[in-house]
């Protein structure tokens, strides 16, 4: 296999709403692994959870927002035009065969990096596919709090399939599939289902987010909060 010409990392989710511990998982990958960008990819229709709460137009504005301040963040939409149940591997498997896949313009020569989250990795037998993962992308694992990376803690089937696959060295993920690489950086705990009970707490002040503000600055870029505000999303 030849070299790869560039390293990519996708993040998938609902984003509903985007906060910081994405951007902070999506920074500390971007530098750790010396990504040349990192995709955010929102679902349009979820595979594993219920309606959002927030339209796809509404997510994806609130994520040109918090992405705007950083150029080695960028969105791709894919899933939200799709118009079809979203699932992992599908959309790798998109990224695979798209001329658009990276800034090289070439993705037969660019590395993928799926980034996920402690609970989405523990979760992992659970996705369609979720082996076939590995043929075509490496995956990075960053702590959420509340989740145990430690291999013990892993479902068997997980931990007998990751044998051999994981590494330590950046370097490895950028040529070739298939490795597992875990991120050490400090998780921060923020959720998204946080953020909104403190916004519905907030709306019932009337239409605002009142005291609640302060608190969910320490959460989301302001201007998601802003757009939260004038939108009077998570509110009701």
């Amino acid at each position: 296999m030849s070299a790869a010409t560039g390293c990519i990392g996708i993040l998938g989710g609902s984003f509903d709403p985007v906060h910081l511990a994405h951007l902070q998982l999506a920074l500390a990958a971007e530098q750790a692994l010396g990504l040349d960008e990192v995709r955010f990819i929102p679902v349009g229709q979820p595979a594993q959870k219920a309606n959002l709460a927030a339209t796809a137009e509404q997510r994806t504005q609130m994520l040109r927002l918090a992405l705007a301040p950083h150029p080695g963040l960028t969105l791709d939409l894919r899933e939200v035009t799709s118009g079809r149940t979203a699932y992992t591997i599908e959309t790798l498997e998109s990224l695979r065969v798209s001329s658009r896949v990276s800034i090289h313009d070439d993705a037969s020569k660019a590395a993928l990096v799926l980034l996920l989250g402690a609970d989405q990795f523990l979760n992992l037998p659970t996705w369609k596919r979720w082996q076939a993962l590995f043929d075509l992308s490496h995956v990075a694992v960053a702590g959420r709090p509340g989740y145990e990376l430690q291999e013990p803690h892993w479902p068997r089937e997980l931990l007998e399939f990751a044998q051999g696959r994981r590494t330590e060295s950046a370097a490895d993920l950028h040529d070739g599939v298939g490795k597992l690489f875990v991120i050490n950086m400090p998780p921060l705990p923020i959720s998204a289902t946080q953020i909104r009970a403190l916004c519905k707490a907030g709306g019932k002040l009337g239409g605002n987010l009142g005291d609640q503000r302060a608190a969910l600055l320490e959460l989301l870029p302001a201007a998601v909060l802003d757009y939260i505000e004038n939108q009077q999303l998570y509110s009701h």
